[in-house]
């Protein structure tokens, strides 16, 4: 293990430097350091690394991006999320990552909060969503470097759907997932009645049918760009 406190970063891409600043203070209360993708144009989210560039590459391509770069100034660990998620609020930024390191001390690992109760009924599932997908994960060092071919921590080719989908089920093939409903990232979505949809939400809507066919053909193939780096 890297130390007694790893360095952890939440990164995430946002279009409204408002929401990115609070969601920046609210995660650094908690330990962590932030890192923002903002739209172009956009500056002042306070985060400690911001990028900004066009075209949008998505919210996959965007997380891909940080988590690299996050990496090259010295991050251990990136937490895959949004500028509407919370932080757990009960363990700080480096307990948590001090228990990822001991599950995973080569930093090739996955890690899904999957406390917050939303989304139980959505669609028939049954449980809630963060216990479906890979909405909010913990993603360690290596497996930002290796995984997808070494493309990064998710598979860009989708644009803002179903990139959790597919990391669920590739950390699950690679037997390298750890689901925590011990830990909660309460996610502030409109689909569960937080704030209403915003024009940039509508707009990603478009990319929905072309994402899911996507995912779709790479679950029946087994996921064969999922493959890691060696």
């Amino acid at each position: 293990m890297a130390g007694d406190a790893p360095c952890v970063y939440v990164a995430f891409p946002s279009a409204t430097v408002e929401k990115a600043r609070a969601a920046c203070d609210a995660w650094r209360a908690r330990g962590y350091r932030s890192a923002v993708f903002l739209n172009e144009g956009l500056s002042g989210s306070g985060a400690d690394l911001e990028m900004t560039g066009a075209p949008y590459p998505g919210y996959w391509g965007s997380c891909n991006r940080l988590a690299r770069r996050a990496v090259e100034l010295g991050a251990e660990i990136v937490v895959l999320a949004a500028d509407d998620m919370d932080p757990d609020p009960k363990l700080a930024a480096a307990e948590i990552g001090r228990q990822f390191l001991e599950r995973f001390p080569d930093g090739f690992g996955v890690m899904q909060p999957c406390g917050d109760p939303q989304g139980r009924n959505l669609l028939g599932f049954g449980k809630p969503a963060a216990a479906r997908i890979c909405g909010s994960p913990w993603v360690g060092r290596a497996w930002i470097r290796r995984a997808y071919r070494g493309r990064g921590p998710c598979d860009d080719r989708y644009f803002h759907f179903f990139g959790d989908n597919s990391l669920h089920d590739v950390a699950t093939k690679l037997k390298v997932l750890w689901m925590r409903p011990d830990l909660a990232q309460f996610h502030r979505h409109w689909l569960w009645g937080h704030q209403e949809k915003t024009d940039y939400q509508k707009r990603n809507d478009k990319h929905w049918a072309t994402d899911e066919e996507r995912w779709k053909k790479d679950k029946a193939a087994g996921y064969p760009d999922g493959e890691p780096l060696p």
